[in-house]
């Protein structure tokens, strides 16, 4: 008995073969963006989280890779340990480095690691002398205490050279690119930005902007717009933010892939969890009462997922735990599957609810 939905196997020659939603064409739709445009630019690919929006992305990924496309794929919420997002972006660019590009890459990556040194705060150290009378700590101060002029100096110059060094980290990567695809883009998508730790999402968004607007590169960005903007509501402590506009600053063009027809998943998921199996089995239609309990059950799939928004993920919770509920019943007794699957969906959709209605 299967009672968990496994991740769809993608075949790298036929990558939509296992795709149950008839997603292919939108597939095509979202290439001829990135290859109508090479000066770089960010599209969003903006759906509800639990709407099958990774798996429709790695079989693009996949699709673009058959058709000569460069790709990245970078899973922000796996790598949101590392604190700054540039040395982690940069690690999936080292990826495509070859003997013919690795000077131009090593060029980039000493240009970016300037770009990740914070200014040095000798602020404290200029001033300590004023306040502290152990002439030991004094002594270990000699030399960095030089007063507020140099610590203002010292930022200015840092300033003035980081400035510098993002527009040749941008010629350096620009060039780079240039020499890893035959002429072709860069396609590097960034998924699960919206699971992500609130400030890191944020810092990804405006290392992207600032330092990886170049041409040949695009960025797609995988996300829940709305979750999003709760994170950057949330980096800058006020719900007054306007996430939209916001978002605007980052992403060029947005596209979202339309809900798939709502037969098409539960009908798929009554065959993955094997419903046959118990309902259509030789004791159960042994019983004449018993025999129309399938096509009650997907009547109420029917009434249900197609009157509610109920997401991909949660549809396959709901039929996980029908199936194993199932395991419980015996092949002469009653289901009553339009209760029966009712009272799983509440579970899954309105648990609150539904531990009311247990009381």
């Amino acid at each position: 008995m299967v009672i968990k939905h496994n991740e769809i196997e993608i075949e790298k020659d036929n990558p939509f073969k296992n795709c149950k939603l008839n997603r292919q064409k939108y597939s095509d739709i979202l290439t001829h963006i990135v290859n109508s445009n090479f000066s770089g630019f960010v599209l969003a690919v903006n759906n509800k989280w639990g709407t099958g929006k990774t798996t429709f992305i790695k079989m693009w990924e996949q699709d673009l890779k058959n058709n000569q496309f460069q790709t990245l794929y970078f899973n922000s919420w796996e790598n949101d340990f590392e604190n700054k997002p540039l040395t982690a972006l940069m690690g999936e660019l080292k990826t495509l480095t070859t003997e013919k590009n690795e000077e131009k890459f090593k060029s980039t990556l000493k240009k970016a690691s300037i770009l990740t040194k914070n200014v040095a705060p000798i602020l404290v150290k200029a001033i300590a002398d004023k306040y502290i009378d152990t002439e030991v700590v004094k002594d270990a101060l000699v030399g960095v205490t030089k007063g507020l002029s140099d610590v203002f100096e010292n930022d200015v110059n840092e300033y003035a050279k980081k400035k510098k060094s993002i527009q040749e980290f941008k010629i350096n990567l620009s060039e780079f690119i240039a020499n890893t695809n035959e002429g072709k883009p860069l396609v590097f998508i960034v998924d699960e930005l919206d699971r992500c730790r609130p400030n890191y999402a944020v810092s990804i968004l405006e290392q992207i902007k600032h330092f990886f607007s170049v041409p040949n590169v695009i960025f797609v960005l995988s996300i829940d717009k709305e979750q999003l903007g709760n994170a950057i509501r949330g980096v800058y402590g006020s719900d007054k933010i306007d996430a939209d506009e916001y978002l605007r600053r980052f992403i060029d063009i947005e596209y979202s892939i339309p809900e798939p027809e709502p037969d098409l998943f539960y009908n798929y998921l009554y065959d993955y969890f094997q419903f046959d199996d118990f309902f259509q089995s030789t004791g159960r239609m042994s019983h004449q009462e018993l025999r129309s309990d399938k096509t009650k059950f997907l009547e109420t799939c029917k009434l249900l997922f197609t009157n509610a928004r109920v997401s991909l993920r949660q549809q396959e919770k709901i039929f996980s735990n029908s199936r194993l509920a199932l395991g419980c019943f015996s092949d002469n007794n009653y289901v009553v599957p339009y209760v029966f699957l009712l009272l799983n969906y509440i579970k899954i959709i309105h648990y609150d609810f539904y531990i009311g209605l247990k009381k």
